[in-house]
């Protein structure tokens, strides 16, 4: 049995005389199961060409990684993800415009004919977004 344990989510460290314990492994996992569940979501949407849109996630993230389904973050001229936090909007290379940003509960992702090309009709994409 561990006989001592972490600080933030009271994780079991084991010493090196204490009995190792298959219970305190499923207890470890289920707690970091639980923090990052509520901490980190995945998805994708498929862009509808739309000039603002919203997609929803459970929290306001901190921080967004956006991409294509084909990996692409940048389509020369265009913007097509990227990394974004709550306090930096993601902008366009060209052109200086709003690509992505993150709102209450969500990300806003746009599309206009220049440069923001994060809700480009018909092209997947994949997000990561951290709270």
């Amino acid at each position: 049995m561990s006989s001592q344990k972490t600080e933030h989510y009271q994780l079991h460290q084991w010493q090196p005389s204490d009995e190792v314990l298959r219970e305190e492994f499923n207890q470890n996992f289920s707690r970091l199961d639980t923090a990052l569940g509520e901490r980190i979501v995945t998805g994708s949407y498929v862009g509808d060409g739309t000039k603002d849109r919203l997609i929803s996630l459970p929290f306001t993230p901190q921080a967004v990684i956006l991409a294509t389904n084909y990996a692409e973050m940048y389509h020369h001229p265009r913007t097509a993800g990227g990394i974004f936090t709550a306090e930096h909007q993601l902008t366009s290379n060209e052109g200086n415009s709003m690509a992505a940003k993150v709102v209450e509960n969500g990300i806003i992702v746009t599309f206009n004919d220049a440069y923001s090309f994060t809700n480009w009709n018909n092209r997947t994409f994949y997000y990561i977004a951290f709270a």
